[in-house]
């Protein structure tokens, strides 16, 4: 089969489908309701050899294919994240109802100032290192607390990042084989 493309009608169906075995052509038909059913059906009656579909009409949905704005990345909130260390592969795994750019302040204080309130702000005081905030990554977005606060655990036992075990200890052993990547 091939298109063959032609201008010349006056329906301003440019689309010909041409089968090279039964010499059958194809014309296309803007769809406009349960009329074009009728009109389709005396069309295709008229030769054996044509044959007549439908197509979309265009709408005015590609003019607005955003019409709302994104929000910034550091604007998100509702979300679990993951922020990697800059000087070894360890990575720490956070959930957040507030925007991110807040609560990632507050991990560079809890960094700078040497708190023990995060496994983040541990893992930098005990080895030394950095963690890479620009690196952030979001790994999904939860509304539900209880749910944020389940899939965080989650993530923390597939991919054991630098977090505080208890993060994880109420999940009992059999959850946690189910959650390892095989």
């Amino acid at each position: 089969m091939m298109y063959n493309n032609n201008n010349n009608n006056s329906q301003g169906n440019s689309n010909i489908l041409i089968d090279s075995k039964k010499k059958k052509v194809f014309y296309t038909l803007p769809f406009t309701g349960q009329s074009g059913y009728i009109i389709k059906k005396v069309l295709n009656n008229l030769k054996d050899d044509i044959t007549f579909t439908f197509r979309k009409l265009n709408s005015l949905n590609f003019l607005f294919t955003r019409t709302k704005d994104l929000t910034p990345f550091d604007k998100n909130c509702d979300l679990v994240y993951c922020i990697p260390c800059g000087n070894c592969s360890q990575q720490y795994v956070g959930e957040t109802l507030q925007h991110l750019e807040k609560r990632l302040r507050r991990h560079k204080y809890d960094q700078a100032k040497g708190n023990d309130e995060t496994a983040l702000a541990v893992h930098s005081k005990t080895s030394g290192h950095k963690f890479n905030f620009d690196e952030t990554k979001i790994l999904l977005f939860e509304s539900n607390s209880r749910k944020r606060k389940i899939r965080k655990v989650i993530e923390i036992i597939k991919y054991n990042f630098v977090n505080f075990k208890s993060d994880s200890a109420r999940v009992g052993s059999v959850y946690g084989s189910i959650f390892m990547d095989p």
